[in-house]
């Protein structure tokens, strides 16, 4: 979502949906998503990412939303990281 704006990753959702009805073991849905993404990404063109858009009220430019991609998955490791069972650090 944090890139889509630019990239527009087109399988994301359908990959989603299918993690969320069951359909998909989310650690297969998690590999496709990073391969769509990846690949998307390594497509960009100089103009794409170098384009600003707006998200949530602010601007933002593509290195900005992969780095908040890349926070918001550690802000998730670090919750599930201090309940009984999650993952260690």
């Amino acid at each position: 979502a944090y890139v889509s704006p630019i990239t527009g990753a087109p399988g994301v959702s359908r990959t989603v949906t299918q993690a969320e009805r069951g359909q998909l073991p989310l650690p297969e849905a998690l590999r496709q998503v990073e391969v769509i993404v990846s690949q998307r990404l390594r497509e960009t063109t100089p103009e794409q990412r170098s384009t600003a858009f707006e998200r949530s009220q602010t601007l933002r430019t593509l290195r900005k939303a992969i780095r908040r991609t890349l926070e918001h998955d550690w802000e998730h490791l670090v919750e599930l990281s201090r309940r009984p069972g999650g993952p260690r650090l």
